[in-house]
């Protein structure tokens, strides 16, 4: 069988078990060399299987793998040994090919970007609107609907700060209760991008901050406001594509639906992802463009 699937035989409908080699861990202890899993690769690379009897008619199949749940409910800072390449340097992002060491031991080739990460915001006001700007996208050729958001490019801002920040610039309001609403990776495969959205509240207007003006794509931007319940609509139809609206409503929806919108994280909250991207070994900079190594 392909995978290395192993089938029992006999009359009765037959139960599959998933054969997986174990993979020793490298680094005594497994932890993969501490909190962040440097110097190692981390936990086995064994995959548990539920093993269970054949499946008598109407009962459900044993299906592979654990059920994780609790503190194994997470995600994991771990990185794999690797070798730069090369690098080459724009405005934004860093393109770097590396020679990343598997924990069998192979060596593969990855492309991925180095990036600065980023925060965006859902400003919900009284009335269940959320300020939204539509506002041109070059790589995707559209004129999307999308919540207040911006890079973290400013050396040593805090996030809450530039969430704050970028609230001012982009919809001119600020807001009296922030929350942390959702974390999560763009494209973990090919991008370091992490973003953080928060839930800003008790809105107001204000002016945008001094010195700040609108160029390239903002200048031709447009504010306003949205009903939340029908944003979500447009999101399960198709129509709304932008992903930081897409996660933050859809997060937003989800606490509301749930009781649990009190229960929000502090502004504050630890971001893991943003402590491992901020590391020295892999924190964003902005090279002269077109560097190579």
């Amino acid at each position: 069988m392909a995978g290395g699937e192993a089938v029992t035989g006999g009359t009765a409908p037959a139960a599959r078990v998933a054969v997986t080699p174990t993979v020793a861990d490298p680094v005594a202890g497994g932890s993969g060399g501490g909190e962040d899993g440097r110097g190692g690769w981390g936990d086995s690379m064994a995959v548990p299987v539920t093993k269970g009897a054949d499946p008598v008619a109407g009962a459900a199949p044993a299906l592979p793998g654990p059920t994780w749940d609790g503190a194994d409910l997470a995600d994991r800072p771990r990185l794999w040994p690797a070798r730069e390449l090369s690098r080459h340097s724009g405005w934004v992002t860093s393109f770097v090919t590396e020679q990343v060491t598997t924990p069998t031991g192979q060596e593969v080739r990855r492309d991925w970007l180095r990036h600065p990460g980023a925060v965006a915001v859902v400003a919900l006001d009284d009335r269940e609107r959320v300020a939204v700007v539509r506002q041109y996208r070059h790589p995707a050729a559209f004129e999307l609907l999308e919540i207040p958001a911006g890079l973290l490019d400013v050396a040593e801002e805090d996030p809450l700060t530039a969430a704050r920040r970028e609230l001012a610039e982009e919809a001119q309001l600020q807001a009296a209760d922030w929350r942390t609403l959702v974390d999560w990776f763009t494209s973990p495969g090919s991008s370091q991008e992490a973003i953080r959205v928060y839930l800003a509240r008790r809105l107001s207007p204000t002016l945008r901050p001094d010195g700040f003006e609108l160029t390239g794509e903002e200048a031709a931007m447009t504010v306003g406001w949205v009903r939340l319940d029908e944003a979500v609509a447009a999101v399960l139809d198709g129509r709304l594509q932008s992903p930081t609206l897409v996660v933050g409503l859809l997060a937003l929806t989800a606490l509301k639906t749930t009781s649990r919108l009190e229960d929000c994280r502090e502004a504050d909250a630890p971001w893991p992802a943003r402590r491992r991207q901020t590391a020295p070994d892999r924190r964003w900079r902005p090279e002269v463009v077109g560097e190579e190594l």
